[in-house]
């Protein structure tokens, strides 16, 4: 069924917008290439962008069936066995 989602779902899109907000500010100290001159602003920027990942992961979510079919049409989540 389509338009449905779970407590697993959200958790998911939780851990994957942690995850790449995570990933994004380290890869902006290494550019940085000095810790103490990081600004708030750049890395506010990457968690905004991280969270509104969240959200493009919960929609993904909405649109697919429990089948893994996203909107009904192509398979994006293999079968478990």
């Amino acid at each position: 069924m389509i338009f449905t989602i779970g407590w697993v779902n959200i958790k998911s899109a939780l851990i994957y917008g942690l995850v790449t907000g995570v990933v994004a500010v380290g890869l902006y100290t290494i550019g940085q290439g000095d810790v103490f001159s990081l600004q708030i602003k750049p890395i506010a920027n990457v968690f905004t962008f991280a969270f509104l990942g969240v959200f493009v992961s919960l929609l993904k979510n909405l649109l697919t069936t429990k089948e893994g079919n996203f909107a009904g049409v192509v398979k994006v989540i293999p079968e478990v066995k």
